[in-house]
């Protein structure tokens, strides 16, 4: 009597981490006027298992949690992205350098702060009536793009502000209080620092 032996073979694959084909870093304010902001990493081409920040004024590296865009995939180009936590007190030039990678590869780059070169210049104030008035301001120019503009007034008794939109030059404010002396500025806004005038 004959057997027949049966026979099993396997194959074995490594599947390797996609590569890491580059990273972005940008800077996104969350106060510009107190100077709160955060570091966003992105990194695109390939599964990002480790993304993180360091820089000048911030004392450690940090590595962030990594966030998939989508539905993850082995061979593809995910996009993954990663937030600090809200860091205090940029300065104008501080870097910030993101590193992601995967254990197969790596990829750096870096954002700079950038300040709004010249603050807005409050040119006129003029009272419409007994509670509203045309603020009037010129424009800056130069270091970051100028996003918006934030007019702060205030009295001895309470704090204001009003957004304008960056193709502005002026904006009126009403519904003031009849007899109060208030103090305008007007902040031009950015992605980075701001520029904010002196007070009139």
């Amino acid at each position: 009597m004959a057997y027949l032996r049966c026979c099993s073979s396997s194959l074995s694959v490594i599947l390797s981490l996609t590569t890491v084909l580059s990273v972005f870093a940008t800077i996104e304010v969350v106060s510009g006027r107190e100077r709160f902001f955060r570091v966003t990493c992105t990194t695109t081409g390939g599964q990002a298992l480790k993304i993180n920040v360091e820089g000048i004024n911030y004392s450690s590296v940090e590595q962030l949690p990594v966030k998939a865009v989508g539905e993850p995939q082995r061979i593809g180009n995910d996009t993954y992205y990663a937030n600090t936590r809200i860091i205090a007190g940029g300065n104008e030039g501080d870097i910030y350098q993101c590193t992601a990678s995967n254990g197969v590869a790596s990829d750096k780059t870096h954002a700079t702060m950038l300040k709004v070169a010249s603050s807005p210049i409050i040119v006129s104030l003029t009272q419409t009536s007994a509670t509203s008035v045309i603020v009037e301001w010129s424009q800056p120019s130069g270091g970051a793009t100028v996003t918006g503009y934030v007019v702060h007034y205030s009295h001895e008794l309470d704090n204001m502000t009003e957004n304008a939109p960056v193709s502005s030059s002026h904006l009126s404010v009403s519904n003031l209080c009849s007899g109060f002396i208030y103090i305008f500025s007007v902040e031009a806004t950015s992605e980075h620092l701001s520029g904010e005038s002196a007070a009139s």
